[in-house]
């Protein structure tokens, strides 16, 4: 992927936990529940689900979230990768792009346009309108936490209205893995 040096020099950071990260060995019976619903989904439990499960009561609602806007309903695959790896980019988080630069490339998401998401000021020539208002979005919610009235009715028009829920389910969720996986620096996957 053109680029591919610029993500994996985002990624390759050296992360120092602040919280511990539970084991199975650690956890309690209803905990290896949730451990082994992972395992099945996913192929294994990721870190910063080990992590939530300090406070185990908030595992399974944050995991079921987490699955709910992982599905694709109005909005497509492709636009809700790009405004993760937009929010993964705008906070820094090198956990989110460990996860979703491989996701990307997996759903055959164009290298340019992931490239793209990386730059300060996004290249016009690389992106679509409806792209352009996914990123808009996600630079609006992230940075100023609320989106223009423009840039919804926008979105509105190209979405309909359960498509812009969709899509700021999909960016609120990822300010708040962002801001998790950050703040307990959890170690990247893999």
């Amino acid at each position: 992927m053109r680029g591919d040096s610029a993500w994996k020099e985002r990624i390759d950071v050296e992360r120092n936990p602040t919280l511990s990260l539970v084991t199975d060995e650690q956890a309690d019976e209803d905990l290896k529940q949730i451990y082994e619903m992972c395992q099945q989904a996913m192929g294994g439990v990721p870190h910063l689900a080990r992590v939530i499960a300090n406070c185990k009561d908030l595992l399974g609602p944050f995991l079921g979230l987490a699955g709910a806007v992982a599905q694709e309903y109005t909005v497509p695959m492709r636009l809700k990768q790009l405004a993760v790896l937009r929010t993964a980019e705008l906070n820094g988080c090198a956990y989110c792009r460990s996860i979703h630069v491989p996701k990307g490339e997996q759903i055959g998401l164009d290298s340019d346009k992931m490239e793209g998401v990386t730059q300060k000021d996004i290249p016009d020539d690389v992106f679509s309108p409806e792209e352009k208002i996914v990123i808009r979005m996600t630079d609006e919610m992230t940075g100023r936490v609320g989106a223009e009235k423009d840039t919804v009715a926008q979105a509105r028009e190209m979405f309909g209205e359960a498509g812009v829920v969709e899509l700021m389910m999909t960016i609120s969720f990822y300010n708040l893995m962002t801001r998790l996986a950050e703040t307990s620096q959890v170690p990247l996957e893999g």
